[in-house]
């Protein structure tokens, strides 16, 4: 009985050490004493976890719990380190964060597979790229040509060997790899063949069935540059739209093996699409394509219409939903009695750094702009700080803040998963845009208020269309992509897409809206795809956006609607 006694005593001692136990431990021998966040990839956003302070020998350590995925360590200043949790503690050492070559593993053959992985791949494709030039202008005859092209047949040969040797280690990392590597390509072939070639074959070594695949980034840019490779500068807008639904029909339909896939792609692209403003794609996947083909519950596919009602709740020529309450100042407020010809509704967080430098922008703004109303609707922060900051900013505006931050039957009203989140509106409180940042909100009303005026009609707002970059042509696939951010696309119809050095041509013109689409089966028999010239990047870059404890964002935690509840990337 006594050995018993002390057993048990001992093992209620060992038992927090073990809940607490270090996850992460890292070193940074050449940064400044600053915070360190952890953060989780988990689909559109990136939930953070934890922040530690680096100590006076520039070290952090982790004791959050985590899950077999992918996670980040980013600096205070914006410096980033991905890795892979499989259950082992996680040890590294970094020379130099600008170095991933000088980036240290110990005892973690995944990361240190991961690591060298991306590095020999990114040292492939810069390569690459050099060469296509000289693959796409020069005469085939000419032995310049023949020397190039074997040089890039031998760089995909020495990267397909190298990630084939890694992926004999069968760890975690190999199956990331093995989703994640482009295809080598037959330089003998034209570019049609190239491109049909990519389409057919693109997701050949992803495993639908994998949700070791969900929380990490391998999956959803698999997506992403998926669809991009359906894009062509030569298309207009109808015709890209219709690429990007027939690429979503493709991956949902090949998502359909498992419930779990399926939901976490689902989710990620209608919030993708939602969130970017393309209407007509929500509109698509508001039906749920192929969900009959999906192995699921009833309250699973219920599960699935409440991600879409979630997300059709704020569309743009829709009535906001009112506002009614007492500001934090105690006066009396319902947003359907504003009388200016605009609204801005603005969720944020006192807790958000770029939300509080956003207000200043604002309070500019609206002191150029007296035809507008601001709606700022506080979701987290001290009441007091929050009066503090609206006083010494002297800010005009109905600041609102009930106190139940995520909770708030407002922010469930208008489908806020991050802050910051803007809305505009027009004098009968129809939505009208939905600015994915303040430079947007800028942009749309430079072009749109001043140029068109009352000729504006909720009904053509812009949805944020792909920026050409200029790069040279596609020949390895999907992941010579560079992620190249958000355009805020304001084309003529008429007028086709052009490179990034055009921006200052874009317009809004009124009265154009694509149809809804067909059923997938007739579109797929009356597309008919032209040969990319250079690749379309859309949104890859929201798909990596930063969620702050203290910092740029703040998510929405937990619940069905939020992408951070998922068990995704």
């Amino acid at each position: 009985m006594k050995n018993i006694k002390i057993l048990v005593i001992t093992l209620l001692f060992l038992m927090p050490l073990c809940i607490y136990s270090q996850t992460v431990s890292a070193t940074f021998f050449n940064l400044p004493q600053q915070k360190v966040y952890l953060n989780a990839y988990t689909g559109f956003y990136m939930e953070v976890l934890d922040s530690v302070m680096m100590s006076q020998d520039k070290r952090v350590d982790f004791n959050t719990p985590l899950k077999q995925g992918m996670y980040e360590l980013e600096t205070e200043y914006g410096e980033t380190l991905d890795f892979l949790y499989d259950n082992s503690v996680v040890k590294i050492i970094v020379k130099d964060f600008y170095d991933s070559a000088s980036v240290e593993f110990i005892n973690s053959q995944l990361n240190t597979d991961w690591n060298a992985y991306n590095i020999f791949k990114d040292q492939v494709l810069k390569s690459m790229e050099m060469l296509k030039p000289i693959l796409r202008n020069y005469d085939k005859e000419t032995e310049f040509y023949k020397t190039a092209k074997n040089e890039y047949n031998s760089l995909q040969d020495k990267f397909i060997s190298f990630t084939d040797s890694l992926m004999t280690h069968e760890n975690y990392a190999s199956k990331l790899i093995k989703a994640d590597r482009f295809l080598p390509l037959n330089l003998d072939d034209d570019l049609d063949k190239q491109r049909d070639y990519l389409i057919v074959n693109f997701f050949n070594d992803v495993d639908f069935n994998d949700l070791s695949l969900i929380p990490t980034n391998v999956i959803a840019n698999k997506t992403l540059d998926f669809l991009s490779i359906l894009q062509t500068p030569e298309q207009d807008h109808d015709q890209r739209i219709m690429s990007l639904i027939l690429g979503i029909d493709n991956v949902l339909y090949r998502a359909t093996v498992n419930y779990e896939m399926y939901k976490y792609l689902f989710q990620f692209l209608i919030e993708g699409f939602n969130e970017l403003g393309y209407e007509d794609i929500v509109d698509y996947m508001s039906r749920v394509p192929y969900s009959e083909e999906v192995d699921c519950t009833e309250e699973q596919y219920n599960e699935l219409l409440s991600i879409v009602e979630f997300n059709s709740r704020v569309r743009l020529g829709s009535i906001a939903k009112n506002i009614t309450g007492t500001t934090i100042f105690d006066q009396d407020f319902e947003l359907y009695e504003l009388e200016d010809e605009f609204t801005i509704i603005y969720f944020w967080s006192y807790t958000c750094d770029h939300c509080r430098y956003t207000l200043k922008h604002l309070k500019n703004f609206l002191d150029e702009n007296n035809n507008f109303s601001l709606v700022a609707v506080s979701v987290k922060g001290d009441l007091r700080k929050i009066k503090n900051l609206v006083k010494k900013e002297k800010i005009d505006g109905y600041f609102y803040h009930d106190g139940l931050e995520w909770d708030s039957p407002v922010i469930s009203d208008y489908a806020v998963t991050a802050t910051p989140t803007f809305f505009l509106l027009d004098k009968d409180k129809k939505i009208i845009y939905k600015p994915f940042d303040f430079k947007e909100l800028a942009d749309f009303v430079i072009i749109v208020v001043s140029e068109i005026g009352e000729q504006w009609s909720p009904q053509t707002a812009p949805a944020r269309q792909a920026e050409t970059p200029i790069m040279s042509n596609s020949l390895e696939g999907s992941n010579i992509a560079v992620t190249i951010g958000i355009s805020i696309p304001k084309v003529p119809q008429e007028v086709p897409v052009e490179n990034a050095s055009t921006q200052a041509t874009r317009k809004i013109i009124a009265g154009r809206k694509f149809a809804r689409p067909a059923a997938a089966e007739s579109i797929r028999a009356s597309t008919n795809w032209a040969a990319p010239s250079k690749p379309v990047i859309f949104f890859k870059a929201v798909a990596k956006v930063k969620i702050k404890i203290a910092g740029t964002i703040a998510i929405k935690p937990l619940g069905i609607h939020s992408i951070a509840s998922l068990k995704v990337t």
